[in-house]
């Protein structure tokens, strides 16, 4: 891995639960949207080191992160890859879905960014501004409150969706909800 990081100039960051290789120190502008792939099914001895030269077939790797197991120190059979750019997440995934590594065939994906949360047994007299500002207590990026209206009455129908600006607040706020 030393060399790899040697070699790209990129990071890597190990903290508990976590590995996080990248992003590129020379990045211009915003994150990439809607670029990752989910990598699952991996044997629990894989590193940065086994998948990042068959990642880089695909295009421009933006960040790995491997999620590990805090009592093992092993990692739980998945991580998360953001490419560069759509086309590079789409080869990932025609390339390396089914792929076999260490004895196991890796099962890669499109990752789907989860915006939204459903919230039931809502008093049916809350607008949606008091719904608003009580879930805004909990966490950061509530962008709309979403409410169906009782046909016959003008109260909401008791259950609302949360939107969030981005699925870390999304799960952030299912997390402290």
């Amino acid at each position: 891995i030393n060399a790899i990081v040697d070699r790209t100039g990129y990071m890597l960051e190990v903290r508990t639960g976590l590995r996080k290789y990248g992003p590129p120190q020379n990045w211009q502008g915003p994150k990439p949207l809607q670029c990752t792939v989910v990598c699952e099914n991996l044997h629990n001895s894989v590193l940065e080191h086994h998948l990042i030269p068959l990642l880089e077939k695909c295009g421009t790797i933006w960040e790995i992160r491997l999620i590990m197991d805090t009592v093992t120190n092993l990692n739980r059979g998945y991580a998360f890859v953001t490419f560069t750019t759509t086309e590079a997440a789409k080869e990932a995934v025609n390339q390396l879905h089914d792929f076999e590594m260490r004895g196991r065939h890796m099962k890669v994906r499109l990752s789907v960014s989860e915006l939204r949360l459903f919230v039931g047994n809502i008093p049916n007299s809350k607008s949606k501004v008091e719904i608003m500002a009580e879930f805004n207590k909990f966490a950061a990026g509530l962008t709309e409150v979403i409410i169906y209206k009782s046909p016959d009455l003008e109260e909401n129908g008791g259950f609302c969706f949360l939107e969030y600006d981005s699925h870390k607040s999304a799960s952030m706020a299912k997390q402290r909800l």
